[in-house]
């Protein structure tokens, strides 16, 4: 029996988790804010975040949808 069979039947999951801490979601948040004021570009807003470019694309992307 292989590990995940195991789990499985104890009833656990693996992995990571999905979705956003909270935290994530304010950043979210605030970088869409940023990013629809039309003031700043995608690299502005994530240097002000303090986050990655590739990150704040899927933290707007994610805004959006939400």
């Amino acid at each position: 029996m292989r590990f995940s069979e195991s789990q499985g039947k104890r009833g656990q999951q693996g992995g990571r988790p999905t979705g956003l801490s909270k935290a994530a979601v304010e950043k979210a948040k605030s970088a869409r804010i940023l990013f629809d004021s039309g003031t700043y570009t995608v690299e502005e807003t994530a240097k002000i975040l303090g986050i990655g470019r590739t990150t704040c694309y899927c933290y707007i992307q994610s805004a959006s949808l939400s």
